[in-house]
Order: structure tokens, then sequence, then C-alpha cells
């Protein structure tokens, strides 16, 4: 019995010896060590100066984008002057052909015209005096049983002269690099013909002439680049009239003109 109890006796003290020492270890660990989260000496007051060099300190961005500017100050563009002017002068010089072919038989000629006048409404209306000049010609050839030849030949020359009013109507003001425009108006045609003729046999009939003078018109389409003090133009018209002399007969004054040509604009 006094063996047993003495064993008892010695378990007990070695574990409450043990459970003693295992204590103390854990205080040493959780007690000796500093905390994570103990604040430095000297408290916060004196991390101030740190805290504002943190403040200062530049991000890396804005490093490498270098110092900032103020934003530039840029001038209001100047929109190129607009031609305002509702009034002006306008005066035109063009060259082309007159095809009377397609009405008659006279041959294709060289034409020639001239205009003047005064520009309207920023340009889109012009009011023109024109003088147009072609020469066509025709060569005759024709069998007649009243010669003793049986033929003759005849050359026709004629002279056309025209004198008219123009009404143009352009789409664009004269601000506008390109234009285009459609034209009308009357004009006097004034006509002189000169025939000369022989038979095949050699027999010549002398020379005829003949003035006439008829009433007309005209009517055109036309496009204008504007370059320099005026524009460039390419104009498409129709001159269309009748005839009824002793050598011409009863018979069309119409061609078909085609012309090139450039007109000066001068605003007043």
């Amino acid at each position: 019995m006094k063996s047993r109890m003495f064993v008892q006796m010695f378990i007990g003290a070695t574990l409450l010896w043990t459970t003693q020492a295992m204590a103390t270890d854990d205080a040493t660990d959780t007690g000796d060590a500093p905390s994570s989260s103990a604040e430095p000496a000297g408290g916060l007051e004196d991390a101030g100066p740190a805290d504002d060099a943190a403040d200062v300190t530049a991000h890396p961005d804005d490093m490498a984008r270098g110092p900032k500017t103020p934003p530039e100050y840029t001038m209001p563009r100047e929109e190129p002057a607009q031609n305002t002017s509702k009034l002006g002068i306008a005066a035109a010089v063009k060259a082309g052909a007159t095809f009377h072919t397609l009405f008659n038989e006279l041959s294709p000629m060289l034409l020639l015209e001239v205009e003047a006048g005064v520009l309207l409404m920023e340009r889109h209306l012009e009011l023109d005096v024109a003088l147009a000049w072609a020469r066509p010609r025709s060569t005759v050839s024709e069998n007649d049983p009243r010669l003793v030849d049986g033929s003759y030949d005849w050359e026709i020359k004629q002279d056309f002269l025209s004198l008219g009013l123009m009404i143009r109507y352009r789409i664009f003001d004269g601000a506008s690099r390109f234009n285009g425009y459609g034209a009308l108006g009357p004009r006097l045609l004034m006509l002189h013909t000169r025939a000369e003729g022989e038979s095949s046999g050699g027999a010549d009939f002398g020379t005829n002439e003949q003035f006439e003078t008829r009433f007309g018109g005209y009517g055109a389409l036309g496009g204008e680049f504007n370059i320099g003090p005026g524009a460039i133009l390419l104009e498409v018209g129709m001159t269309f009239g009748d005839l009824n002399g002793y050598i011409t007969g009863d018979t069309s004054s119409a061609a078909l003109d085609t012309c090139l040509g450039y007109r000066f604009m001068f605003d007043l």
C-alpha cells in the first residue's frame, strides 16, 4: 500500500511540474516578443516630418509625363472673306464652232463671240449684251435641164452677225469655285449671203449678194471654273431662227454652238 501511494504521488508531482513548465514557456512567447502593432517611439507626433515628405513625393506616372504646362491658347481661325457684293460688271470672250449641218446645208465654221453686262444678286444673275459672228459656207451642185451643159455649181458664203440680250442665272453665288448656269434671250440675226457659180461648161453666173435681217433667239447651258479675276467657261448653246431669201430660200438659220472662253467679273 505504501509503495502504491508513493507511485501515485510521484506521478502527480511530475504532471504538476510539466504543466507549470508549459505555462511558463507560453508566457515567455507572448509577453517578451515585441508587438507588430506597437507604435514607434515618440508617438504620432514624432512622425510628422515623414508624413510631410510622403505628401510631396511625386507619383511615378507624373514624373514620366513631366511637369504640367498650362493649355495653349489658340487664336480663332479667320474664315476667308466671302463675296458679299450684290452688284458687279462682267465681260466675256468666247471662241468655238457653230454647226449648221444639223439643220441646213451650211458647213461647220469658226464662231467668235463677246459679251458685256452687269452682275446682280451676288453674281447669281447676269444681264448681258452679246455679239457673235460666224462665216459658214456651202457648195451646191445640181442638174438643170434648162442649161446647155445640163448642170451648175454654186458656192455660197454667209456672214452671220447676231446681236442679242441675254439673261444668265448661276446655280451658286460668286464665292463658289465651280458653277453652272443657264442662259436665254432674244437675238437679232443679220445675214449677208454671197453666191458665186458657173455651169459645168464654164459659163460664169456672176456674183449675187443678199442682206437679210431676222429675229431669233439663243439658249445655252454652261459651266464655270473660278480662277483669277473671273472664270474659265465651257458653253453649249443653240441659235434658232429662220431665213427666206431669194438665194437661201425658205430655210432655217438654227445652229448648235460650242464655245470655250473666259469671263472677267468685278464687284462694284
